[in-house]
């Protein structure tokens, strides 16, 4: 099985046995997920303490996912994980982040897959 990282930055994965492997993002780019503009008055829907609450919209489109390939499994974000078709069970997520003492992020705890 080959990983390919469709992320924008390396991913430090955690193993089963406690070592990090480095996955390189893809030269083709990250995958990402276009949503669609909602109208400006579905938009605002009220603000929360001091903060806007504006309301997304539906997904539309993923840039740069290539078709499944034969033992291969990319690795995307969640959001565009979570926007994919069902059937897409080639591709995983980084799993729970893994952060050092002073809180920076260091690695994932393994891949995750949408059930």
């Amino acid at each position: 099985m080959r990983f390919i990282n469709l992320t924008p930055h390396a991913l430090n994965v955690r193993t089963t046995n406690g070592d990090f492997v480095t996955i390189s993002p893809d030269e083709s780019g990250p995958a990402r997920v276009i949503y669609d503009q909602l109208p400006p008055e579905q938009i605002r829907v009220g603000n929360f303490d001091s903060f806007e609450v504006t309301v997304a919209g539906s997904p539309r489109e993923i840039v740069n996912l290539p078709d499944p390939q034969p033992n291969i499994i990319f690795v995307v974000a969640k959001a565009v994980a979570d926007a994919a078709p069902r059937h897409r069970g080639d591709l995983m997520s980084p799993g729970r982040l893994i952060r050092d003492e002073d809180g920076k992020v260091i690695g994932c705890d393994g891949l995750t897959r949408r059930a």
